[in-house]
């Protein structure tokens, strides 16, 4: 009833709010009962502004201005403002002015008076009157006035062979009286008790105190674990007299690895790029040994050796039970004679046990081979090394990445951490049980002989003896062959893998020359060459099996002669002859068994060897730490300098500037050996960028301009120069800003273009509310069936890139962007795959970023972190929007001028 008169004044005056009221009642109706609303849901974001719009008509007009500026500190300014405007319709003289004046602030202004244009009564309002005090009610009064706690950075670098990292916590704004904040740590990859120790505790400011520094013990270990992290949080509960800033509440901690994978056994050989050097049974040995270090895995290893022996054991047992029952059992006594039983006197209970001994071991073998796997010791190797590989790729340095292939890095992660578990590991535990085997039948050769009495015992031994030596001796000397004529067909594999690669990526260059038939072509001569490689393989294969058999045959024949003159003669009785020859057959059976699985590890050794390459391959990591703790340096050091302010003032912290100082950036390419192919460097003298501009990068094509978005971004790491002529060096990207750096590519991820839009914000954050990304998409007037397709429940995952057109993948990658919502975005040429009109909305966009410190936020103005925004131009609309213009110049080092006089034209910049 209270809604009805606004209800009816904003349908006449055509306002949209009515409309957004009945779609907040019909999404209530259709959200499924069971689900669980989120607080920054625009669901609940419409229920408080239908609430506070019925609350609104009921106040007395000295209330009014509170009530409305703690209204736009907590809904949307559109829909608020919409509200307002019905509202003023029923309570002009006080609620105007009220809204205004709770506005948005000076530089919001042009966009008020625009949104307010259809009010019947909308009043002039000086800048002193959109100013003036309002007062504020008292949990506005706390989020505006109370002091903010936030990390000096978002992310902390250390190498585990410190002792501990110090993560610095700043308290800004009103410090004149104590302030308290919790903390605790959270796991990620980095373990508490494992990699570092567990802390939690209260951080107490003093009056006047703006710095204090968490603690954080590391533990140092000698085993390979690549970069791991963990977080530090301050936590909103708790809080006295103090605030948590939005986007600083998580400090990501990466702890550095000094070691390598797979042990330091060869960590210089390993650094030097001399992987293929070492030998590859060494090498086998210590990527074992880091398994072993794996409490999950070793345990899982230890059940499975000892799970092999018993059988190993119970199989011996077998072929006693063999002899007992041909000799002492089945055969008929001699006249006169007593049966010889050993356990049980009646033949046919000694059948019957017998039996049993058979069942014994098949019950105990398929229990313990069905339990085998939830010992998870696959799994947890397969997954330590996925995750290496992938860490490493993520943090690999510019030159590494350069050098880096992509169907060999791609066939790493995808073949070879399989391969090398399942060739490599599972051999190594079946090595260990055939070994065991061929040991227990060597031994059942020896003490059967000389238990049954025989005659001719050492010769029989003296036979056994020499079959192992035998039998291992053919196998070293085809190793070597074998491994020769397997690595050919990796190689020819590795090539027609790279020869598919090409064609996928470049299908399109194919067929604009028409050049299909000349990549047919390649392919079958590569296919030609990869059947006769495998034909090689096939056929030493063939003779290494065949080689065993041989082997085994004449020692069968052998013992089959030697043997069946003893049972002849009467010096051997016909179970132990009987068993003595399965034995033998089983004995070469058990060395083509190994010497297939010993091949079959060696066939896995390239893999081991890539890994090795490419996980310990140069990383940035330790750069990044030395930028970091610069840049920390340099922020306090700017915050703690003596002035009119107070320390640690929000006012101060938000004027300090971005600089360079001679900065170079070297480009390089490297071969596998670490050889450098080709290398640029660039050397850029100086800037400064103030925070809260739009800042615009001109100047010639490959000039820098790119380069020097890039280093601000993050996307490259700079290098001081060495030469004395350069001068001093600097650096200062202050620390607790939050830099995204758009690259000109448009890029998605396989899944829902909701997860692709939110892809910088964290989960649940106000950033990635679905009102507020579909009103950044409808503001860069993407189409309605895309702003549809936006649903944070959906579980398509669609190949973005191939369904787009050029200008829609470039406004969605834009949309994202602008949804991070960044404390400085840096991208690249914003205006070049769209026309004109669309343009300069972007740039007008850009400009209310930079303006509104944000793109659909709440609150006011005032109250928010400056934004900045730096771009790359080539449009001139670019240059006459921005607060600053620099002429990026140079070859061989780059000049940055600032361009003062705007109007000239960019052609001449260029």
């Amino acid at each position: 009833a209270l809604l009805k008169p606004i209800i009816s004044c904003c349908a006449t005056l055509g306002l949209r709010w009515p409309a957004m009221f009945s779609w907040g009642r019909r999404s209530q109706k259709e959200a499924p009962a069971n689900k669980k609303e989120d607080s920054y849901s625009p669901l609940l974001e419409q229920e408080r502004i239908d609430t506070r719009g019925s609350e609104l008509i009921q106040l007395r007009e000295s209330d009014s201005a509170k009530f409305v500026q703690q209204f736009l500190l907590d809904c949307d300014g559109k829909a608020c403002t919409e509200l307002l405007q019905a509202v003023a319709v029923q309570r002009p003289e006080p609620m105007q002015k009220a809204a205004l004046a709770a506005g948005l602030g000076e530089s919001a202004h042009r966009y008020r008076a625009k949104s307010l244009q259809n009010a019947d009564t909308v009043v002039a309002v000086s800048d002193s009157e959109a100013t003036v005090d309002l007062g504020v009610t008292p949990q506005s009064e706390k989020r505006l006035s109370s002091p903010i706690v936030q990390f000096t950075s978002g992310k902390y670098f250390c190498v585990e062979n410190e002792d501990a990292v110090e993560v610095e916590v700043l308290r800004l704004n009103c410090n004149s009286q104590p302030s308290e904040v919790t903390y605790r740590t959270v796991d990620r990859s980095a373990i508490a008790g494992k990699n570092y120790v567990e802390a939690s505790g209260r951080l107490v400011f003093t009056p006047g105190e703006v710095i204090k520094k968490i603690r954080i013990k590391l533990i140092d270990d000698a085993a390979w674990c690549g970069v791991l992290e963990f977080h530090v949080v301050l936590e909103e509960q708790g809080l006295v007299n103090a605030v948590v800033s939005e986007h600083s509440t998580i400090a990501r901690v990466q702890r550095i690895d000094d070691d390598v994978f797979p042990t330091n056994k060869f960590k210089e050989q390993i650094l030097a790029r001399q992987v293929h050097e070492i030998n590859a049974i060494s090498l086998f040995i210590e990527y074992f040994r880091l398994c072993l270090q794996d409490p999950v895995i070793c345990r899982g290893t230890i059940k499975m050796i000892a799970v092999g022996q018993l059988k190993n054991m119970f199989a011996m047992m077998k072929l006693f039970a063999n002899i007992y029952l041909v000799d002492h059992v089945l055969a008929t006594p001699k006249r006169g004679e007593e049966p010889d039983k050993w356990l049980v006197v009646n033949q046919h209970w000694s059948l019957v046990f017998y039996i049993m001994l058979g069942v014994i071991p098949l019950v105990f073998a398929h229990l313990a081979d069905f339990a085998k796997f939830s010992w998870k010791v696959g799994g947890t190797a397969r997954m330590g090394l996925s995750k290496g590989l992938v860490n490493a790729f993520l943090h690999l340095d510019d030159s590494s990445r350069a050098e880096v292939d992509e169907g060999l890095l791609n066939e790493a992660m995808t073949h070879d951490a399989e391969t090398l578990i399942k060739m490599g590991y599972a051999n190594f535990l079946a090595v260990f049980a055939l070994i065991g085997q061929i040991v227990l039948f060597v031994l059942f050769q020896v003490a059967a002989p000389l238990a049954a009495g025989s005659s001719r015992a050492g010769s029989m031994i003296l036979q056994m003896a020499l079959f192992p030596l035998m039998m291992g001796g053919a196998l070293v000397l085809r190793l070597g062959r074998t491994r020769t004529v397997l690595q050919e067909r990796r190689d020819a594999d590795r090539i027609l893998s790279r020869h598919v690669h090409d064609i996928v990526n470049n299908l399109a260059l194919l067929k604009d020359y028409n050049l299909r038939y000349s990549a047919m072509d390649r392919h079958e001569d590569l296919l030609r060459d990869v059947n006769a490689k495998d034909r090689a393989v096939g056929e030493v294969l063939e003779n290494n099996k065949y080689l065993m058999k041989w082997l085994t045959f004449l020692t069968v024949a052998a013992y089959v002669l030697n043997g069946g003159i003893s049972v002849i003669n009467g010096d051997m009785r016909l179970g132990l002859y009987l068993t003595m020859s399965k034995v033998f057959v089983g004995l070469g059976a058990k060395w083509t068994a190994l010497y297939q699985k010993v091949l079959q590890t060696f066939n896995s050794a390239p893999a081991l060897e890539r890994l090795v390459h490419f996980i310990n391959l140069p990383s940035e990591s330790r750069r990044c730490m030395q930028l970091s703790r610069d840049t920390r340096r340099l922020t306090l050091d700017f915050v703690n300098q003596p002035g009119d302010h107070e320390p640690g003032h929000d006012s101060h912290f938000n004027t300090i500037p971005i600089k360079f100082v001679n900065v170079g950036v070297t480009l390089r390419a490297l071969t596998r050996q670490g050889v450098s192919k080709a290398e640029t460097r660039l050397f850029f003298d100086d800037i400064i960028i103030q925070q809260g501009t739009l800042v615009s990068l001109v100047g010639q094509r490959g000039h820098g301009k790119s380069t020097l978005l890039k280093m601000l971004g993050g996307a490259h790491l700079p290098d001081c120069p060495d030469s004395e002529d350069t001068g001093n060096c600097m650096f200062f990207l202050p620390s607790h800003l939050r830099f995204l750096h758009v690259a000109t590519e448009s890029m998605f991820l396989r899944g829902s273009l909701y997860q692709n839009l939110t892809y910088g914000t964290f989960p649940g954050h106000p950033d990635g509310r679905v009102h507020r990304v579909k009103e950044v998409c409808r503001r860069l007037s993407l189409s309605d069936k895309l702003i549809a397709a936006i649903d944070p429940d959906s579980k398509d995952e669609l190949s973005w890139s191939s369904a787009l057109s050029s200008s829609e993948k470039h406004l969605l990658c834009m949309a994202r962007a602008l949804i991070a919502n960044p404390d400085v975005l840096c991208i690249h040429k914003p205006t070049l795959h769209v026309n004109a009109a669309t343009a300069e909305l972007i740039v007008d966009i850009l400009r209310e970023f930079v303006d509104h410190r944000g793109i659909e936020q709440k609150g006011q103005i005032q109250h928010r972190r400056p934004r900045t925004c730096i771009l790359t131009s080539t449009r001139a609309l670019s240059m006459d929007a921005a607060d600053a213009v620099f002429k990026v110049d140079g070859v061989d080092k780059q000049k940055i001028t600032k361009v003062v006089d705007k109007h000239v034209s960019l052609e001449e910049l260029c």
